[in-house]
């Protein structure tokens, strides 16, 4: 077995890969943040009527 030796592209393509997941993620966390207050909100505009 010899050892698997990674080249700098390689690197390079994983921490992109990762830096768009975690993007991804906060993306879809944000979504969610936003989603959640704005059902909160007319939630809480409904029972004002």
């Amino acid at each position: 077995m010899h050892q698997q030796s990674y080249s700098d592209e390689d690197v390079l393509t994983y921490k992109l890969t990762v830096d768009v997941i975690k993007l991804k993620l906060c993306r879809l966390k944000a979504n969610t943040d936003v989603s959640f207050m704005e059902e909160k909100n007319s939630f809480t505009n409904n029972s004002n009527r």
